[in-house]
C-alpha cells in the first residue's frame, strides 16, 4: 500500500524492497510462462480459459479499446498553492519591477487611463440596461397583491354590492443574488490578442460593479514552480496539475486601493501588448512588471475547470448567491489531462494500456466524473458537471487567432461540414457569433482576434471636424458604427445571459 511504501522509504529500505519485489515478480512471471508453454491441450481446462477471458473483459475499456485511467484531485495544499491571492501577486509584481528597475510613473504607460475608463463606463451601459430590464421583469412577474386592511375611500360608496372596498398594495419579489467567476487564458498564444481580451474584461468588470454583482477574475497559465517538499505531496494516481497557477487579477472583494491597483495593472498589460507603429518611441514589455504566477505559459483549461469546483463552492458560500455565472475566455483547446506517476512504484504496478485518445475517470468531491477523453470532450463534460452540481450558468468566449481556428471551432461545434458563408455573413452583421448550449456552455460567443475584436472605447460620441466634407463624414460614421457594433452586441447579449 502507499502507507507501507512511505514507511519503507522513511527508514531507508525502499530501494532494497523494490529490488526484491522486482526479482520475485520476474521469477514468478518466468515460472508461469514456462508452465504455460509446457501445458498441452489435454492439460488445459475449459475453466482456466474462460477465467482468463473473463478477466480481460473486466478491464474498463473505452470506445477505442484503451483502458480508462483513474485519477483523483490532489490534496488541499497543492490546490491552494495553485491559487494565488492578489496580495501574493502584488508582492511578485513589486519584486519583478525592483529587479527590472521599472518605474510606472516615469514610463508613461498609464497615459490615457482616465479617458479610457470614461469610455468603458459608457459602453458598459448596454449590458447594465439589459440586466436591469430583465431584473425588473423577474420582479413584476412574481409580484404579489394583498389587502392592506385600510379602506379605499374611492370604493366605500359601493360597500353594499362590492366586497373589494379595502386598499391593495403590490409587493415586488426580491431579485436574485448574482455572482460571477471569470477564467482568462494567459497562454503564450494569447499574446497576439490579449490587448483586446483585456479590453472586454474591463467592460465585464465595470458592468458587474455597475449592478453590484460580486466577482472574481482569475488568469490560468502554467507559472507555478513547486518546491521538492510540495512535489512530495503528490500521491501516485493524483491528477497532475502541471504547474498550473490561478492568480487572482481582480475581484469585487478587494479594498478600493487594491481594486484601483488591479485596474491599473490590467491597463498596463493592455498597453504593453497593444500594436504600436514602428516609429513609436514608447515601448513597454509586460515582462518588466508581471508577477511570476501570471507569466505566459500553456493552456491548463481542464485543470482550471476541475479546480473551479472548489472555487465555486467557496464563492457561493461567501456571498450567499442564488444565481452563479462561470465565464471562460480562451483562444484554443486545453492541455491534455495527465496523472501523477510515482516511478518508484512502477515495479509493483500493473502496466496500463493507454493512448492519447483514452478516457479518464476523475474523483471530484467524492463523486466520479467519467471523461471520454483528456482534451476537447473532457472540457465539455467538465463544464456540464459544473452546471449540474453547482446549478450555475456557463458562458464561453472563443477568440480565434487565424482563419483555421475559426473553421475548426465551427466544425467542432456542429460535428459536420458547416456553411462558412452563412456564419461569415452573421459575423459581418453582428461582429460575433452567438450560440446556445454548445460545448458545455449555456452561451457561447465566437469572435475573431486582432483588429476585429478591438472595441474602441476612447470616444463614445461621433465627432468630425467642422470643415469635413460629406465623403469624410460618411467614412467616419461607418468606422464609428463598426467599432461600436461588437461592444454593443456582446455587452447586450452578456447582460441578458447573466440576468
Amino acid at each position: 500500500s502507499d502507507k507501507q511504501v512511505k514507511e519503507l522509504m522513511s527508514i531507508g529500505k525502499h530501494a532494497k524492497y523494490l529490488e526484491k519485489s522486482k526479482k520475485k515478480s520476474t521469477k514468478n512471471s518466468s515460472t508461469d510462462k514456462d508452465k504455460e508453454e509446457n501445458l498441452t491441450d489435454e492439460d488445459r481446462s475449459l475453466t482456466d480459459d474462460l477465467q482468463r477471458k473473463s478477466e480481460r473483459e473486466l478491464i474498463d475499456l473505452d470506445e477505442f479499446g484503451n483502458q480508462s485511467q483513474f485519477a483523483r484531485l490532489p490534496c488541499k495544499e497543492l490546490i491552494d498553492n495553485s491559487i494565488v491571492s492578489f496580495e501574493k501577486l502584488t508582492e511578485q509584481r513589486n519584486k519583478t519591477m525592483l529587479e527590472t528597475e521599472f518605474n510606472i510613473k516615469d514610463s508613461g504607460i498609464m497615459e490615457g487611463f482616465e479617458e479610457y475608463m470614461i469610455g468603458v463606463k459608457k459602453s458598459a451601459r448596454f449590458a447594465i440596461k439589459e440586466f436591469e430590464l430583465r431584473k425588473a421583469a423577474y420582479q413584476w412577474q412574481r409580484a404579489a397583491t394583498a389587502k392592506t386592511g385600510s379602506l379605499d375611500m374611492n370604493k366605500v360608496h359601493s360597500y353594499k354590492y362590492n366586497e373589494e372596498i379595502f386598499a391593495r398594495v403590490t409587493k415586488l419579489a426580491n431579485a436574485k443574488n448574482h455572482g460571477m467567476i471569470m477564467l482568462i487564458d494567459y497562454s503564450g498564444s494569447m499574446g497576439m490578442t490579449i490587448c483586446q481580451v483585456i479590453d472586454q474584461l474591463f467592460h465585464l468588470v465595470t458592468f458587474c460593479k455597475g449592478v453590484n454583482i460580486p466577482f472574481d477574475v482569475y488568469a490560468f497559465t502554467t507559472g507555478t514552480r513547486l518546491t521538492d517538499e510540495q512535489l512530495y505531496l503528490y500521491r501516485d494516481g493524483d491528477l497532475n496539475l502541471e504547474h498550473m497557477s490561478l492568480p487572482l487579477i481582480i475581484s469585487s472583494s478587494l479594498k478600493k486601493g487594491q481594486y484601483d491597483e488591479a485596474l491599473k495593472f490590467l491597463y498596463m498589460k493592455k498597453q504593453a501588448n497593444s500594436p504600436r507603429p514602428h516609429y513609436d518611441d514608447q515601448w513597454w514589455s509586460d515582462y518588466t512588471f508581471n508577477g511570476k504566477s501570471e507569466e505566459w505559459g500553456s493552456t491548463p483549461l481542464n485543470n482550471a475547470l476541475l479546480v473551479s469546483h472548489t472555487l465555486i463552492k467557496k464563492f457561493k458560500a461567501r456571498h450567499n448567491l442564488d444565481k452563479m455565472n462561470l465565464i471562460v475566455l480562451s483562444d484554443g483547446d486545453s492541455n491534455h489531462l495527465r496523472i501523477w506517476n510515482n516511478k518508484a512504484l512502477d515495479a509493483i504496478k500493473l502496466p496500463l494500456q493507454k493512448s492519447w485518445r483514452g478516457g479518464m475517470t476523475v474523483q471530484v468531491d467524492g463523486k466520479l466524473l467519467r471523461l471520454k477523453d483528456v482534451s476537447r470532450r473532457a472540457t465539455t463534460q467538465i463544464l456540464e458537471s459544473l452546471r449540474k452540481r453547482h446549478q450555475i450558468n456557463t458562458i464561453g468566449f472563443f477568440v480565434s487567432q487565424q482563419a483555421y481556428d475559426w473553421r475548426s471551432k465551427l466544425n467542432e461545434i456542429h460535428a459536420e461540414w458547416v456553411d462558412l458563408k452563412k456564419f461569415n455573413m452573421e459575423y459581418k452583421k453582428n461582429k460575433c457569433i452567438t450560440m446556445k448550449n454548445k460545448l458545455g456552455y449555456n452561451e457561447f460567443y465566437l469572435v475573431k482576434g486582432g483588429k476585429d475584436f478591438s472595441a474602441d472605447t476612447s470616444e463614445e460620441d461621433f465627432r468630425v471636424k467642422e470643415e469635413a466634407s460629406n465623403v469624410q463624414i460618411r467614412t467616419a460614421f461607418k468606422k464609428f458604427s463598426k467599432n461600436k457594433k461588437l461592444n454593443k452586441v456582446l455587452m447586450t447579449n452578456f447582460g441578458r445571459a447573466v440576468a
